[in-house]
């Protein structure tokens, strides 16, 4: 969603071209390059937690992007988010994966995919008409009741989720992913 607004953060902030496209590039290489290192500690210390952990981390990181008066800030809080989306997506299909046995996994996982797919196809839209009618910084306001309710409702589930497969973290092996992965992107 934050692409179709960075024309006005542009305009609003005053910012260049390059600094325009760092603002999703920090996102980028957050998100991607922590996916798979943070899925495992995770998944070894306890989904649920840390599933609310990068909620509330999502929400504070909408709420700066959403006040920021410079780069930044803008910034810092874009990595805030990468680091936030690298949990709850890693979390999401672990936890699908636990929960359904092997025969309905694929169907749950392709749901979830498309999902993903739709999502990614209305975001422009939505987007589009948010910075139109309200402003840039809305974009980012909207998503905190959705992350509200999502909190609310892994309190109101009370559940943890473990996985016994994750015998020892390869830290030297999830630094050099993350390493190489933020080079490549």
């Amino acid at each position: 969603m934050v692409t179709v607004a960075l024309p006005t953060i542009a305009s609003d902030l005053n910012l260049s071209v390059e600094m325009l496209n760092a603002i999703n590039l920090v996102f980028l290489i957050t998100s991607v390059s922590l996916m798979l290192p943070l899925g495992k500690y995770v998944s070894r210390y306890g989904i649920g937690r840390y599933l609310k952990y990068s909620i509330v981390l999502m929400t504070v990181g909408l709420l700066l992007s959403a006040f920021s008066t410079d780069i930044n800030a803008l910034l810092i809080s874009r990595i805030l988010q990468g680091v936030a989306t690298a949990i709850i997506n890693g979390a999401m299909y672990v936890i699908v994966a636990i929960q359904l046995p092997s025969d309905k996994l694929g169907y749950a996982l392709g749901i979830m995919g498309s999902c993903g797919y739709v999502g990614l196809c209305l975001s422009n839209t939505v987007s589009g008409l948010v910075v139109y009618y309200l402003s840039w910084r809305a974009v980012f306001l909207i998503l905190i009741p959705v992350y509200i309710l999502t909190l609310a409702i892994l309190f109101k589930l009370n559940k943890e989720w473990h996985t016994d497969d994750v015998k020892e973290i390869d830290n030297v092996g999830s630094f050099l992913y993350v390493l190489f992965m933020g080079l490549f992107l």
